[in-house]
Formats: C-alpha cells, structure tokens, sequence
C-alpha cells in the first residue's frame, strides 16, 4: 500500500513519518503504533511525500490497517487525522 501525504508548511521533510496500527485507537500518538514508515520518494509533479506499507502478508490483504502522518516540529507533536486503509 502506499500512501500520500502533504508536507505544507513543513521545512524538514525528513521529520514526517506515518504511524501505522492495526486495530483502531482511542488516541493516535507517536509510540503507540505498531510500526512507522518513512518516505521513499517525492512526488515531483504533486509535491506529496510517498510512504509504502509493505509488511502485509496475503492474508492480512482484506484486513484493515489505520494511519496518520505525524511529525515533531520546534518541539511540538504534529499530527494528521487518523485515516482508515485496507486492499479489499
């Protein structure tokens, strides 16, 4: 899976990273995901950062995964809303 994210008003791209869990959560913070993506590459015609999840067995292909971009700027915790993702 890959996933789009916007890094307006963001300097350091290097900062952004999206969370990634597998069941839903009350609160989405930085160290309660299961795993976290950084970019691979930058769209050049959008802007947009890609992240790909790629840690999906077959099985897991209709499950859903839930993410959100997150990044710490000057010190203070930045985040996306929660999005809902799955293959099927």
């Amino acid at each position: 899976m890959n996933f789009k994210v916007s890094s307006e008003n963001i300097e350091d791209i290097s900062a952004i990273e999206l969370l990634v869990w597998n069941e839903p959560q009350t609160e989405y913070t930085k160290g309660t995901e299961m795993s976290s993506l950084s970019s691979i590459r930058t769209e050049e015609d959008t802007g947009y950062h890609v992240f790909q999840y790629d840690d999906i067995s077959a099985k897991e292909m209709t499950d859903t995964i839930y993410v959100c971009a997150y990044a710490n700027i000057n010190e203070q915790d930045i985040y996306s809303k929660p999005a809902k993702f799955s293959i099927f």
